[in-house]
């Protein structure tokens, strides 16, 4: 009985995982470009209620208060014309992430492990091979670094979801080998650098979404 309630809540646990790492990986990576179908996306997030409560580790006090931040934003944003919610989210973006020539809170993992901050590095290139590994190639292989915190959050959800397709297809060792898989990837990736990277937007941040998101992550 105690196996068959670990194994439910472990499949629980998944699902939140495939929904909440989607979501927060979608919402750092994206640019929110008002001139782009982002805008479009970024209206149905201020429509929806989606952050008055999470679907994985809700009981972690900073993922409630990330999600707190986020739900705060929405309704602040919903009083504003879109285009300016847009405008001012670019500019913390940009800000955060996009001054090359001084990052406040770089997005890419190679960079927290060299002291001239260079990216494309031996962690990028590791976790372009666990992508490939599972069928996956970043849409902008090439043009960008594959170590995004966004692509790696991204990634660690689609393990999840993968888990769940094998388990209903009665694939035992296909879930116990991507459930590893995704322990195995979060250990030597996204665990060791994750929250430097969240500290350094709550330092610098000036909107509640980059907040929100960067205290969600670290919960």
């Amino acid at each position: 009985m105690a196996a068959d309630i670990n194994a439910s809540e472990m499949e629980t646990a998944l699902a939140g995982e495939v929904l909440f790492f989607g979501l927060l990986g979608e919402m750092i990576y994206t640019y929110p470009d008002p001139k782009t179908k982002t805008r479009e996306w970024m209206k149905e997030l201020l429509e929806d209620d989606i952050f008055v409560e999470s679907p994985f580790a809700g009981d972690q006090e900073q993922v409630q208060e990330g999600m707190r931040l986020l739900q705060s934003w929405v309704e602040a944003s919903r009083q504003r014309p879109l285009d300016e919610v847009m405008v001012d989210l670019q500019a913390d973006n940009t800000n955060l992430f996009a001054v090359l020539n001084n990052l406040l809170a770089p997005p890419w993992e190679s960079v927290y492990f060299n002291e001239k901050r260079l990216l494309n590095q031996e962690q990028m290139l590791d976790v372009r091979k666990w992508y490939q590994h599972y069928g996956l190639v970043n849409r902008k292989l090439y043009q960008e670094a594959d170590d995004h915190i966004g692509l790696e959050l991204i990634f660690t959800g689609y393990l999840a979801d993968q888990a769940l397709k094998a388990k209903a297809k009665g694939d035992e060792a296909k879930y116990e080998e991507l459930v590893k898989a995704q322990h195995d990837f979060l250990n030597n990736h996204l665990l060791l650098w994750g929250g430097l990277w969240c500290d350094q937007v709550l330092k610098y941040a000036k909107t509640d979404y980059y907040r929100g998101l960067a205290t969600a992550v670290k919960g």
